[in-house]
């Protein structure tokens, strides 16, 4: 349970920090948080939208 509560601490942190610093600082100084959040899951999600998408018109 111990390693749950201190992974929560740590996320709570971040969050205030975001707060505290803003979003724009974050897309622009750490940009990898933003693309491995958000931009990376996205695309994954847009390749198989369109694998399937793919695979029912030409089947």
């Amino acid at each position: 349970m111990d390693p749950l509560l201190y992974l929560g601490g740590l996320l709570v942190l971040f969050l205030v920090w975001i707060k505290v610093k803003g979003l724009e600082y974050v897309i622009i100084h750490q940009r990898w948080i933003f693309v491995c959040l958000f931009l990376l899951p996205l695309s994954v999600i847009f390749d198989v939208y369109y694998y399937l998408r793919a695979w029912i018109i030409f089947k």
